[in-house]
């Protein structure tokens, strides 16, 4: 749920700031692309802290090998997408890629949840809440 409250929040913040005057941010999709980047700092930098790395790493399939290092890769890769999503040159790429690593990570979350891991969550409102991240994302590209 954070992850969500973190789009909303961002994506508010920034219409906010583009409507008292901040001209980048003057739009529905420059704030979209800065709730967006929030939320995948804050997933990204999750992979990192030392609290939630384990949980995370407990939520990859077992039969994919080096969890540790897959956790580290898709860490590494959201912060580069949330990076691309704040340069308007390279933000829909970020958004294109960020949308393919949202749909190969989304079977983690299944396996998670029938395996009920700490960071398990039902996956009805998981997947409820993946395809808002993708449907937000694809918005950047149009």
């Amino acid at each position: 749920m954070e992850p969500l409250i973190a789009l909303v929040i961002g994506f508010l913040g920034a219409r906010l700031a583009g409507l008292a005057g901040v001209e980048a941010l003057d739009a529905w999709q420059p704030a979209l692309r800065v709730g967006l980047a929030l939320m995948f700092v804050l997933t990204g930098v999750a992979h990192f802290a030392p609290r939630l790395r384990a949980e995370i790493i407990d939520m990859v399939p077992p039969s994919l090998p080096r969890p540790g290092l897959l956790v580290t890769l898709t860490g590494v890769l959201e912060l580069a997408g949330a990076v691309g999503l704040l340069i308007p040159a390279t933000a829909r790429w970020a958004a294109a890629g960020l949308i393919l690593l949202m749909i190969a990570m989304f079977p983690a979350n299944i396996s998670a949840a029938r395996r009920k891991t700490a960071m398990g969550e039902a996956i009805g409102p998981r997947t409820a809440q993946q395809i808002v991240y993708i449907a937000a994302a694809a918005l950047v590209l149009v």
